[in-house]
C-alpha cells in the first residue's frame, strides 16, 4: 500500500456533534504523510435517520475538483446481513469539495454496523460500530419537585464497559440560556461494571454550581463548594429559588474508548478504520428534567 497524503478536515457540517482531529495530543500537519486508502468520518445516532458519512480518497490533493466517483461505499447490518449501497452528495466546505454518503434507514439500538469503501481496483477501507442498548435512566427519589439541597441518585443502566456517559445541563432564564457539562462533579459519576451501570449523586444546588462558577472550589469534596448562585434564600447572595434544569445525556458506544472522550480531540490513528484514517462511532442520546 503506497503512502498517501493526509487531509485533515472537520467532521461533516450536518452532524450534530463537532469533532476535531488529533493524534497523540499533537496537532496534525495537513500535509503529513500517512498510510491509508480512504478517510471515513461518521456518527451513528440510535433512533435517528438519515445519517451522513464523509468519505475521502486520500490520494486526492488538499484542494481539488472532485473527480468522477471510482469507489463504492456500502453500509451493512452485520446481524441481519442487510447491505445498502450508498448514494453520495457533494458539499463545499472551506473551499474544499467533499462527498457525504447518505444512510436513509433508521439506526437501531444494540446493533452491529459496518461501513465499507471499495476502490475500483478492489482495495478496501472499512470500520465497524456497535450502537449502545437503550439507556434506562432512573431518578431516586422520582418526584416532581426537589428540595434545593436534597440529593438525587441518578442511575444510567445498560452502559456496558467500555461504553461511557457524558452529561450537559441547560437552564433557561428568560432570554438567557446557561449551559455546562459535568466538570466540577465529574469524579462523582461512578461506573459499576458488574451491573453495566453508572451512578451519580447530585442536588439541584450542585447542578447550579456547574452552571455558575462557585466562589470556592475545594480540592477534594466538590459537595463543599461555596455557590455563587443559590437555589434557596440566602442573605447577600444571588438566588434562583425555582426552576427546571434540562439534563441531556450522551451514551457513547465502545468505539470512543480507543479514540478519545466525547467532544474532545479524536485520535485518527486509533485503529478504528482498517486500511484508512478517521473515526466511525455510535451514540445514544436522551434527556430528562430536574425541577426545584
Amino acid at each position: 500500500m503506497k503512502m498517501k497524503k493526509l487531509y485533515i478536515f472537520s467532521l461533516m457540517v450536518l452532524l450534530p456533534v463537532t469533532m476535531f482531529v488529533a493524534c497523540n495530543d499533537k496537532a496534525f500537519d495537513p500535509f503529513e504523510e500517512e498510510i491509508g486508502l480512504f478517510s471515513i468520518y461518521g456518527l451513528l445516532r440510535a433512533g435517528v435517520s438519515p445519517t451522513y458519512i464523509r468519505v475521502k480518497d486520500l490520494s486526492e490533493p488538499l484542494f481539488y475538483t472532485l473527480k468522477e466517483l471510482d469507489y463504492t461505499v456500502t453500509f451493512e447490518d452485520l446481524e441481519t446481513g442487510s447491505v445498502s449501497t450508498l448514494r453520495d452528495s457533494i458539499f463545499e466546505f472551506s473551499g474544499n469539495y467533499t462527498r457525504n454518503f447518505i444512510i436513509n434507514e433508521q439506526i437501531e439500538e444494540d446493533r452491529h454496523y459496518r461501513i465499507k469503501v471499495v476502490s475500483a481496483d478492489g482495495f478496501i477501507s472499512q470500520s465497524d460500530a456497535k450502537t449502545p442498548k437503550n439507556t434506562e435512566v432512573i431518578l431516586n427519589p422520582m418526584i416532581a419537585t426537589y428540595k434545593c439541597n436534597s440529593f438525587i441518585e441518578i442511575t444510567f443502566k445498560n452502559v456496558a464497559a467500555p461504553e461511557n456517559i457524558e452529561l450537559e445541563f441547560t437552564l433557561n432564564q428568560g432570554n438567557t440560556v446557561h449551559k455546562a457539562g459535568l466538570n466540577l462533579y465529574k469524579d462523582q459519576l461512578k461506573r459499576f461494571p458488574e451491573i453495566n451501570e453508572f451512578k451519580i449523586l447530585m442536588r439541584p444546588q450542585d447542578i447550579l454550581n456547574e452552571l455558575f462558577e462557585p466562589t470556592f472550589r475545594p480540592s477534594t469534596n466538590p459537595y463543599e463548594s461555596r455557590p455563587s448562585v443559590f437555589c434557596e434564600p440566602q442573605t447577600g447572595g444571588k438566588e434562583i429559588l425555582s426552576g427546571t434544569i434540562n439534563v441531556s445525556y450522551t451514551h457513547l458506544g465502545r468505539e470512543w474508548a480507543s479514540a478519545s472522550r466525547f467532544g474532545g480531540l479524536i485520535n485518527i490513528e486509533s485503529g478504528d478504520v482498517k486500511n484508512g484514517l478517521g473515526f466511525f462511532g455510535s451514540i445514544h442520546e436522551g434527556n430528562f428534567t430536574i425541577s426545584w
